[in-house]
């Protein structure tokens, strides 16, 4: 199965699914920020390892471009585990749980 990035509303996602190297060029254009938007995208049901944290690094970059906010909420144990690994979990915008 394909990940996808899934809208429940204009500022909130979920990142759904594995990300390879195969997909990240089709998941860089899912997200397409607006200046001054605060977004928060879940990310308990997305998994993968570089490929999935060069497609959110990338998105995080892209919201910074355009002065928009971007938070990364619940990431599975899977993505947590790489994040602490790659030591970017102090860079990472990360939140333990949606609000």
């Amino acid at each position: 199965m394909s990940p996808c990035l899934n809208w429940l509303n204009e500022e909130q996602a979920q990142l759904v699914g594995r990300v390879e190297f195969d997909d990240t060029d089709a998941m860089l254009g899912e997200f397409k920020p607006a200046s001054g938007q605060h977004y928060r995208i879940m990310l308990d049901q997305a998994y993968g390892g570089s490929a999935a944290m060069a497609v959110l690094l990338a998105w995080w970059r892209a919201a910074r471009a355009v002065s928009a906010s971007l938070t990364f909420e619940s990431p599975s144990h899977e993505l947590m585990q790489f994040i602490q690994v790659s030591d970017l979990d102090d860079i990472m915008p990360l939140a333990s749980s949606s609000s």
